[in-house]
């Protein structure tokens, strides 16, 4: 068995615990991310991982993890004029993610292998929007990484179902919804669980960095970490946010079937 843990200093842990001896559990350093910075405050992962197995274009365990500091919802990464808005905070906050880790030690024991960084991380954002990425030519990186907006940060733990990521933000710099509602706005994205692409429209001409998340559209407040429900074959998305639920049917799943056994006896 193994553990993912994150802490509030962008490290990704992870403990191998297969052994009935406590005493023989190990724990290694997955990721440093914010091995970017220099000084002032890291990125904090706040919310679970969520960890999938992935064959493509190799065998690898991916490691989801969205960083952000909820405790401080309106800081910002810097001071921003359109639409204007200064930090209120007493410092800036780092520029938090979403980031997919390969974990290729997919046995019970990890190797000694160095830390995933930044710099060992393929930068998804900065892809072609109208092209879609091929999972194989990320083999040589070690996981990739999307940046958020100025101030947006994780508001609950990414979920993943037929390759397809899902994860709540809030966005401090999201629209208005009028005087007697602090602006800003929940999100809900979906990307591609492989590559990072933006993954519920299609590459193009059309398809632009908001893409991510406006298939879904805003909410005021903190959006939940999206649940996966199972009706008959259906699959449906749900999660909670101050306006209400937002529903998703996801994808299907194979019908239930019976599995009998019998023994016999001995001679």
């Amino acid at each position: 068995d193994r553990v993912y843990v994150g802490d509030t200093g962008g490290n990704v842990w992870r403990f191998d615990i297969n052994n009935t001896n406590t005493g023989s559990w190990t724990i290694k350093l997955l990721a440093n991310l914010s091995s970017d910075i220099t000084s002032g405050d890291k990125r904090k992962i706040l919310f679970p991982p969520a960890v999938v197995r992935q064959n493509s274009p190799s065998r690898y365990d991916a490691v989801y993890v969205s960083t952000g500091d909820r405790e401080h919802p309106t800081c910002l990464t810097s001071n921003q004029t359109t639409p204007l808005m200064t930090n209120t905070c007493a410092t800036f906050m780092p520029s938090d993610k979403i980031f997919m880790l390969k974990d290729t030690d997919t046995g019970v024991t990890s190797t000694s292998a160095a830390a995933i960084t930044l710099a060992t991380l393929y930068n998804s954002g900065a892809s072609n929007l109208a092209v879609a990425t091929d999972p194989a030519s990320l083999s040589t990186f070690k996981g990739w990484y999307l940046s958020y907006e100025n101030g947006e940060k994780a508001s609950g733990s990414p979920t993943v179902f037929n390759n397809i990521l899902r994860f709540g933000t809030y966005a401090p710099l999201g629209q208005s919804r009028g005087a007697c509602v602090p602006a800003g706005e929940g999100r809900l994205s979906a990307l591609s669980a492989l590559t990072g692409d933006i993954a519920l429209v299609p590459p193009g001409p059309g398809r632009t960095t908001i893409g991510r998340y406006a298939s879904y559209g805003a909410v005021s407040g903190f959006i939940s970490t999206p649940r996966l429900y199972v009706f008959g074959t259906r699959v449906y998305s749900l999660s909670i946010n101050p306006d209400g639920t937002k529903t998703d049917d996801v994808g299907t799943i194979g019908a239930a079937t019976k599995t009998y056994w019998y023994m016999e006896p001995e001679q």
